[in-house]
Formats: structure tokens, sequence, C-alpha cells
């Protein structure tokens, strides 16, 4: 790999839809503890507030199955393995986090819009 790390577009891609999976699972978290905190104000309603009624215990589930299948999509890139063999994947991560954040912001690399 070369000294100007630049990720490939489908591995940025990647990883925008692991960004969006995780956030979609904390979204969805954060919402329903908030939400159970509402139903069970007290604090001696601890337990009933952590116990989750089974549909939102499943979708809960369905979220952190997504976001794992698309984490794993992203170290499963071959240029990830190349970066590894290459002792270069730390350069790589930090090429992949600042694509895609220029990606989620609309802007490329240049300034530009996408």
């Amino acid at each position: 790999m070369p000294d100007d790390v630049s990720p490939p577009h489908d591995l940025v891609a990647l990883e925008i839809e692991r960004r969006r999976a995780y956030r979609e699972l904390l979204t969805f978290s954060d919402s329903t503890a908030a939400q159970r905190l509402r139903e069970f104000p007290n604090p001696e309603q601890w337990f009933e507030r952590q116990q989750w009624p089974t549909e939102l215990g499943a979708r809960l589930e369905e979220l952190r199955e997504a976001e794992r299948e698309a984490a794993l999509a992203v170290h499963r890139h071959p240029a990830i393995a190349q970066a590894l063999a290459e002792h270069r994947y730390r350069q790589l991560r930090e090429a992949l986090q600042r694509a895609a954040d220029l990606r989620e912001a609309g802007t490329t690399p240049e300034g530009g819009p996408t």
C-alpha cells in the first residue's frame, strides 16, 4: 500500500453502513431506556425498568445483529487483509475514518461537495 493510504470507495461505503447500524442500535437502546424510565420512574422499580417486553428485546437483538454484520463486512474487506499483511492497518483505519467522515458530511478531501 502506498504512503498515502486511500481506502477503496466500497470500503468507505461499508464503514458508513456500519456507523448507521451502530447509531440505529444506540438510538433504539437509549430511547427504549428513556421510555422505561418514564414508565417506571421510582428507584425501587429498577427491576421492572430493566425487564424489556419481548418485542423490544427482540428488536434490540435484531439491531445488535445488524451492527455486528456490518462491522464484520468492514473487517472482511480485502483492503483490511492487505493492510494487515503490510503492517499498515492503523494508517488504513485512520484514512477510512477520515474518508467516512467526509462522505457523511457531504464533502470530498479537497473540500468540495461529493
